[in-house]
């Protein structure tokens, strides 16, 4: 992460467990709990944070008549420095999504989301596509915010090519900060290549570029700024500073699939 005279780093890690909670009939309640963590090292002093997240999220998800489908879901959780864990530190989400199946090649959807951001309110609206352009070939994701294109190479191996963009909060110490809090703007490109082993353990590798990872800092204030995706509609509060950052990424996972 490059700006002006400062040259730090993020790391972040990631996990998270899906699990059922009911079906009936053509309907299925599934939730996810998640942990993530960010540590961003060698920025201006108030950026040199550790921040978490611990969320739970849950999916409603039925089938119709002629294979279109509903999606409903829910997400809340605790996003801060964990110092000193307050009502303060809560984020939520929720949405919805509906998918029109064409044929089995192609699945078409629209939708909307809505966050609860510290700084006040996130609108996502996205089309959405699964499109298999042929056996090998595959596009799926939301547009605008995360298309992806995934070659399968052969059984076991698989290269996907994918843009993401996203906005995060992270409250810090009432304590040392008076709860203010940290925005993540980002906007990245990653290449990566998937390996399969015996049908469960799936391994990743990719390399990409953040060509905006913008860290801005917030006094503590309720203002509702609107946002579409990762752009204010307006600037009901404005930050404390701002970094304006951008370079290359690397990830590294593993994720066991029932």
């Amino acid at each position: 992460m490059k700006y002006e005279d400062i040259d730090g780093y993020v790391t972040s890690w990631d996990a998270f467990i899906n699990y059922p909670i009911k079906k009936v009939n053509k309907s299925v309640f599934l939730g996810k709990m998640q942990l993530i963590a960010r540590s961003f090292v060698d920025l201006e002093d108030s950026y040199n944070q550790k921040v978490y997240g611990l969320e739970n999220n849950f999916f409603w998800n039925t089938t119709l008549a002629n294979q279109d489908k509903w999606i409903v879901w829910g997400q809340a959780g605790l996003f801060s420095d964990f110092v000193d864990i307050s009502e303060k530190d809560i984020r939520y989400s929720i949405g919805f999504h509906y998918l029109d199946y064409w044929h089995d090649r192609l699945k078409t959807g629209y939708g909307i989301g809505y966050s609860r951001q510290f700084y006040g309110h996130q609108i996502n609206p996205f089309l959405s596509i699964d499109y298999r352009i042929n056996p090998k070939l595959k596009l799926t994701g939301m547009l605008p915010v995360r298309p992806k294109l995934t070659y399968q190479m052969t059984e076991n191996w698989s290269w996907s090519n994918e843009f993401y963009g996203n906005v995060d909060t992270f409250r810090l110490s009432e304590t040392e900060y008076e709860n203010s809090f940290i925005r993540i703007n980002n906007w990245y490109y990653l290449s990566k290549i998937e390996y399969l082993l015996k049908k469960h353990h799936l391994f990743t590798i990719g390399v990409g570029f953040d060509f905006a990872h913008n860290l801005k800092f917030y006094n503590d204030s309720n203002a509702g700024t609107i946002t579409l995706f990762t752009f204010d509609l307006n600037e009901a509060v404005k930050p404390v500073s701002e970094l304006k950052t951008r370079g290359f990424k690397f990830q590294v996972s593993y994720r066991f699939i029932l």
